[in-house]
């Protein structure tokens, strides 16, 4: 969806609220699936998911663009905040630990191999700081803009790129140095 789609869209609902249903479909799976990244439990990204659907709506009106972020960035800081909150709220016996979604392959080798990798790359992941966690996720598995992360982690687009660029330096550097193979 383009940015003067979603700008219209979003004025429709924020003239009749009735209309806010076109923005929970068109984004609620991508909502969702970033909740579910963060919690790993379903219940919990489902509950978590409707509250950024809720709170998006009853702020709608406060809602404004800004230069180089769209509403989805919006929607993401929402999604964001609450999963901390959630945390804050339920501090989890175990860490926080995000897990990718595993594709289905065609023989229990490849995933067992595909199980391996995604353990290596979390466990290298641990060793960065968590907003360099966020961003290299955010880029590399949400496929999001500089200014989408920049407004969902609250930093300015310039020190998002350079974060990005020396996390994703740091990460080549401490997979490879620990399983001596490129990821």
């Amino acid at each position: 969806m383009t940015r003067q789609e979603e700008k219209f869209l979003v004025a429709k609902a924020q003239s009749d609220p009735k209309q806010f249903e076109v923005l929970y479909r068109t984004f609620i799976d991508e909502i969702y699936r970033f909740i579910f990244y963060k919690t790993s439990q379903k219940e919990v990204a489902e509950d978590l998911t409707a509250q950024v659907f809720m709170h998006a709506l009853e702020h709608l009106a406060d809602f404004q663009y800004q230069p180089g972020a769209r509403f989805t960035s919006w929607l993401y800081a929402i999604a964001r905040n609450q999963v901390i909150d959630h945390y804050r709220k339920y501090r989890p016996v175990s860490a926080l630990e995000d897990v990718a979604e595993i594709s289905i392959v065609e023989t229990a080798s490849a995933t067992v191999d595909q199980q391996l990798h995604q353990q290596q790359v979390q466990s290298i992941l641990k060793l960065l700081s968590s907003t360099d966690q966020e961003i290299l996720k955010l880029r590399l598995w949400q496929e999001k803009s500089y200014s989408d992360i920049a407004a969902i982690v609250q930093l300015n687009v310039v020190t998002v790129r350079a974060r990005y660029s020396r996390a994703l330096k740091k990460f080549t550097k401490f997979y490879t140095k620990r399983y001596g193979t490129s990821y």
